[in-house]
């Protein structure tokens, strides 16, 4: 019955407006409490072009608080790169390589910030490449390992976490990283898994001591160009609305720092930047396949919402959506400060690309 009201009650709105009297501002109340109560089309998508997930979220994502940590690696040898790292919000944690040159000055600097700083502990790898000084490898001894991480953590200083450089030969090695939480248990230190390699034994390994184990689910610049690395920090973001954390891991490459200054301030309300050690007690993704199948879901999810807003387009544009647009106008002062009820706000993305369609302007 309301939807036969709601030409009526635009066309009072309208008077107003051109008149300029309040004689009519009743109707604009009546409006937005009809509009509150009237039913949406289920096949508009409430999507934001950068994100990969439904906007807003589903329920109060205050309440829910998806975490977001971000560790950069590979610190001690780029002062330039690394400075504007350190630039970035204070959540943003780094990782040192402990013989780089620079690794005593960064970790003084990342400390005197208050940002958290890990040990990037070269670790041997399966493939033959070049290595850091000092790198764990599977056949060292347990006395071996403690001096390595002993002088690790001297030329490191106020390091609270360690995690992996490289090392898919030494975390896929069950006995060897037992020898390695066997050491880390006396430091105090939580150990990041970078997942170099699938069938990581470093959580097998750390069980039966105090060590705590997180993991990362995204690499953000595996690719080293700003599309690709853009491409990959939305679906960090998409996988933490998900599964309610994750943690990438990226390095101090240009084309990184470009992407994380530009995105950064732009970070979704829903998504708060934490360090790694606030994720400690989180249920995580902790598979590799896992992690991989949430973001093929994710990306149908995303190619689903395309085809909606693509079929959107060519629908009748419903009155109900433009008379939120009017309601939206009618609230900018100096004209009337109007309190338009949640169910209106929360859906009011969902029509801009519509309105845009029928006003060719933007609304918001």
């Amino acid at each position: 019955m309301h939807h036969f009201k709601i030409p009526l009650l635009l066309l009072s709105s309208m008077l107003w407006i051109v008149s300029g009297t309040e004689a009519s501002i009743p109707f604009v109340f009546e409006a937005a409490a009809l509009l509150a109560a009237s039913p949406r089309p289920n096949h508009v998508a409430c999507l934001r072009s950068s994100d990969l997930t439904p906007w807003p979220p589903s329920g109060n994502f205050k309440d829910k608080g998806y975490k977001l940590a971000i560790v950069i690696d590979d610190f001690g040898y780029r002062p330039v790169n690394e400075n504007k790292i350190l630039q970035l919000p204070l959540p943003i944690s780094i990782a040192i390589l402990p013989h780089a040159p620079y690794a005593r000055a960064m970790a003084m600097k990342a400390h005197n910030q208050g940002r958290e700083i890990l040990i990037h502990l070269p670790m041997a790898p399966l493939s033959k490449q070049p290595l850091e000084l000092d790198t764990l490898h599977p056949q060292m001894s347990v006395e071996e390992i403690q001096r390595i991480i002993r002088q690790a953590i001297i030329n490191v200083p106020h390091a609270v976490g360690m995690n992996n450089h490289m090392g898919s030969a030494m975390t896929s090695n069950l006995p060897a990283m037992q020898k390695v939480m066997q050491v880390l248990d006396q430091y105090q230190l939580y150990f990041l898994d970078s997942l170099t390699i699938n069938n990581s034994q470093v959580s097998r390994a750390a069980q039966g001591t105090g060590v705590k184990v997180i993991k990362r689910q995204i690499f953000l610049d595996q690719s080293l160009t700003e599309t690709a690395i853009r491409q990959q920090f939305n679906q960090a973001i998409a996988l933490a609305r998900r599964h309610g954390a994750v943690i990438a891991i990226g390095h101090p490459h240009p084309a990184t720092i470009l992407v994380l200054q530009k995105m950064l301030p732009e970070l979704p309300a829903d998504i708060t930047l934490v360090p790694p050690s606030a994720l400690l007690n989180e249920n995580l993704i902790t598979s590799p396949h896992k992690v991989k199948m949430a973001v093929q879901t994710q990306n149908k999810v995303k190619s689903l919402d395309q085809d909606k807003i693509q079929h959107q387009r060519s629908e009748k544009i419903d009155t109900d959506y433009l008379l939120i647009a009017l309601v939206t106008e009618l609230m900018q002062p100096p004209m009337v400060k109007v309190l338009i009820p949640y169910s209106i706000i929360a859906n009011f993305s969902t029509f801009t690309s519509t309105i845009h369609f029928f006003t060719k302007k933007r609304l918001i």
